[in-house]
């Protein structure tokens, strides 16, 4: 069949681009050895065509295609006929081509008079600059969404005559899946982070799927890609399944057209454990993928039946299997030498190892290996004295073989019972909700929680479902990350009695803060307060001091037990904000440092927290000037000083008394820019200083007018964060 295959792909590919030709002679010889599992399902050119329904008239949601919309209408245009290409305005009929285009000379315009207004008031380089980046993001913006239009699936389709799906066996078609398109990826040849699975995909039977125009069967100009893995049973059964990324031009209905051609190919999959095969990387799947028995999971039936694999009562027996490994001893030992890339072809070597169900199959394999003129030819040239190693090369004439195997054939038990557990699992939480039965539901909760100290994906998605199925007790017992998982997942309408809770339990854990401070810490503070311990000594086996060591625990805890649980509430009480400012005032009586970088974290964090939940009462303001001492005045302190900037300029109005602190250290920092800026042969130290404190200025100056525009934003000027 292969050859086949690559007779038609030849002349499929005359025209292929550029970027796929130097792969195209390796991507032949490696196909020779694809099994080629789905090939009933596939023209003789390895192809299937599939004809797509129009997504404007298949879906409601305009993908990528209502940011155009958006703009339009936020310029007061009204759609009329998004393919076709017109709006209007009033009585104004325009195409929409010509509308982004007068959109963008007006945009353009507008920053151009910003400028212009700028330099007449002789503002500053950083407001100069900031208004260079918002023209820059705004006209990118709109250039993307002209893209956007002109290349648009729906009108493409509509222009071409229409669009279509091919999904495709060919070897061409598969290796070329990111390579020479309009995206790029892991996959990408030559340069893609795992490339080198492309080769295995080609060789070990991976499909493609592409979306596109009707008159592009050749397909030179997809418009997106789906890969499309193969699976196999320990009985040598082989499904498809698609990976859930979209590269290119997603579209909805593309990935379900996909999914539903392939479960009419092939049906209900006897039920069990199939390995991934191919390449070793995925976007999607693990090494297995378990296939369920078929069933209807709103049927009692069906119900029993998941249940049982949930249990593990009804799982079938090969869910636990044993696969067999050939492993190449040569290529362990050589490598590739000369520092030669594994996709060159002047290697001369590569891996023959490779994994199999079956103990016949691996030996088979072996045997065929072994006899290949190429890898005699790697044998003896790797083996032999250019690597010092004539072992490799003795040949026992009696027994007929070499003495030194290159290949060798280990078991290697597998057990995918969890994994079968989790996709029937999986199941019965698709089931509607209120059709559970009520062993079902308590199988399924039992299943997403036992034995784990944080919620899993699959307790995390039961949680959202059926809340109500958790007791208080166990809401409580949660760790707090996943107790905050929670609540967040519940109506707003619920999650005052926990927001309660949680209000309650911050207040006394800063009132008696012995979770966040424990009395082994606080002893060992005071001996090093006291001199008994030398804080600054070095814990045995570690680079940490023992303060250090300390003195960051009791930060952890603060951000666990603390900083975490305020991240629900859109505002705090006046009670908790005096609470966090007497818990921070209060540290040093347990015997933190007061100028330790531990300590300065903790109270960045609350001041920060101050700011993002708009507590600007007079507390909150003497509490930020008590702790202007910490400001940080090295070329790289603005890391540590942008926090106690935000909570001041979220006080809006209320932070004017800051306004001299502001400036002296805008001066400061602009003597400091001038000297680096002056310095023409700064060396990496000074450069990265330079845009450290460039960075620092905008935010100071941000935060200045913050404060005296009274709104505690600052359009001029940007925050660095």
């Amino acid at each position: 069949m292969y050859s086949i295959i690559l007779k038609l792909a030849t002349v499929f590919l005359k025209t292929a681009n550029e970027a796929y030709k130097p792969f195209r002679e390796k991507v032949e010889r490696l196909s020779q050895e694809n099994p080629y599992p789905f090939s009933n399902w596939f023209d003789e050119n390895g192809r299937a065509y599939i004809e797509f329904q129009d997504p404007e008239e298949n879906t409601s949601d305009p993908g990528d295609d209502k940011w155009v919309i958006g703009m339009l209408e936020d310029a007061g245009w009204q759609v009329l006929d998004y393919k076709g290409g017109y709006a209007q305005k009033g009585n104004r009929k325009m195409r929409i081509g010509k509308i982004i285009n007068q959109i963008r000379k007006e945009e353009k315009a507008k920053y151009q008079k910003l400028f212009e207004d700028a330099a007449r008031r002789k503002a500053d380089e950083f407001e100069i600059d900031n208004i260079r980046r918002q023209s820059y993001a705004a006209l990118k913006f709109i250039d993307e969404c002209a893209d956007q239009f002109t290349n648009s699936l729906a009108r493409a389709g509509a222009q071409s005559g229409g669009i279509m799906i091919v999904i495709s066996q060919n070897p061409h078609d598969v290796a070329s899946m990111s390579t020479g398109r309009s995206w790029e990826s892991c996959m990408t040849l030559g340069t893609g982070s795992h490339h080198q699975d492309v080769y295995c995909e080609v060789s070990r039977g991976g499909l493609v799927a592409y979306l596109i125009n009707v008159n592009d069967k050749n397909i030179e100009r997809p418009h997106a890609r789906i890969h499309i893995r193969r699976f196999q049973s320990p009985n040598g059964h082989n499904i498809a399944i698609p990976e859930k990324s979209v590269y290119g031009n997603d579209v909805p209905g593309f990935q379900n057209a996909v999914k539903n051609w392939l479960n009419t190919m092939q049906q209900q999959a006897p039920a069990g454990v199939y390995q991934r095969q191919g390449g070793g990387y995925s976007d999607t799947f693990g090494q297995t993928h378990g296939v369920m028995p078929e069933m209807k999971v709103d049927t009692p039936e069906g119900q029993q039946e998941l249940v049982g694999w949930v249990t593990g009562e009804r799982l079938p027996p090969e869910a636990k299997y044993d696969q067999w490994i050939v492993e190449d001893y040569l290529y362990a030992e050589v490598g590739w030498p000369d520092g030669s890339e594994e996709d060159e072809e002047d290697a001369r070597i590569r891996d023959r190892g490779a994994t199999f169900m079956s103990r016949e199959e691996a030996e088979k394999y072996v045997r065929e290996q072994e006899s290949l003129e190429e890898a005699d030819t790697e044998r003896e040239y790797y083996g032999g004295e250019t690597y010092g190693d004539d072992t490799w090369n003795e040949f026992d004439e009696d027994k007929g073989n070499y003495v030194v195997d290159r290949f060798f054939i280990r078991k290697s038990p597998i057990d995918d019972t969890y994994q079968l557990q989790l996709r029937a699992a999986r199941k019965l939480m698709e089931a509607e909700k209120g059709t559970l039965s009520e062993k079902a539901l308590k199988v399924l909760k039992d299943f997403a929680f036992v034995g784990r100290h944080f919620l899993s994906p699959l307790a995390a998605d039961f949680v959202k479902k059926y809340p109500e199925t958790l007791s208080k007790k166990e809401v409580h017992e949660m760790d707090t990350g996943d107790n905050i998982k929670y609540i967040e997942s519940l109506p707003e309408d619920q999650k005052a009695p926990y927001l309660h809770d949680w209000l309650m339990a911050v207040n006394d854990r800063l009132r008696n803060p012995i979770d966040i401070i424990s009395s082994d810490d606080r002893e060992k503070l005071q001996e090093m307060n006291s001199g008994k311990v030398n804080g600054a000594s070095l814990i045995p086996g570690t680079g940490t001091g023992w303060r250090d060591a300390v003195e960051m625990q009791i930060y952890i805890k603060f951000m666990d037990t603390i900083e975490k649980p305020l991240s629900l509430f859109k505002t705090l009480p006046e009670e908790t904000v005096q609470e966090l400012i007497r818990f921070a005032e209060g540290l040093p009586a347990y015997g933190m440092d007061p100028d330790g970088k531990n300590m300065r974290r903790i109270s960045n964090t609350i001041m920060f927290n101050l700011g993002l939940k708009g507590a600007d009462s007079p507390v909150v303001q003497k509490y930020i000037k008590s702790q202007l001492h910490r400001w940080d005045d090295s070329p790289r302190g603005g890391e540590n000083n942008k926090h106690m900037l935000y909570g001041i300029a979220k006080l809006g109005e209320n932070g004017k008394s800051f306004i001299p602190f502001l400036k002296e250290k805008l001066t400061e920092k602009l003597k400091l820019y001038q000297e680096l800026k002056n310095n023409k042969n700064k060396d990496y130290k000074e450069e990265a200083s330079f845009r450290c404190v460039k960075k620092e200025i905008e935010t100071i100056l941000s935060t200045i007018d913050s404060v005296e525009n009274g709104t505690g934003r600052s359009e001029k000027y940007k925050f660095h964060y």
